[in-house]
């Protein structure tokens, strides 16, 4: 008989900084920009396992999490080194595939 392979655990940890922007209308038809007015740090984690493994429903197990509750204000504008493509599927590949 073949094995299933089964997800039964996952965990995520994850640090964010998010800004507020504004875009000010268009004045005598010259463009604008979105202009930084705050920024917010915040961060959460967590962990969900399989119970009973392996087809039990998903329990969360652990979680947390922190927000700046004042936003900073004093900041430049926010500069990206990495972005998402699009929509993505955290259930992996080869899951339940038969080896």
């Amino acid at each position: 008989m073949k094995a299933l392979h089964y997800w039964y655990k996952s965990t995520a940890n994850d640090a964010v900084r998010t800004w507020a922007m504004y875009k000010p209308p268009q004045k005598d038809g010259q463009p604008t920009i979105w202009i930084p007015m705050a920024r917010f740090a915040w961060a959460w984690s967590a962990v969900a396992e399989r119970d009973p493994y392996p087809n039990g429903p998903w329990i969360f197990r652990s979680g947390s999490g922190q927000v700046t509750l004042q936003p900073l204000q004093k900041f430049g504008f926010p500069k990206w080194n990495k972005f998402s493509p699009g929509q993505f599927g955290f259930v992996p590949a080869n899951y339940g595939a038969i080896k």
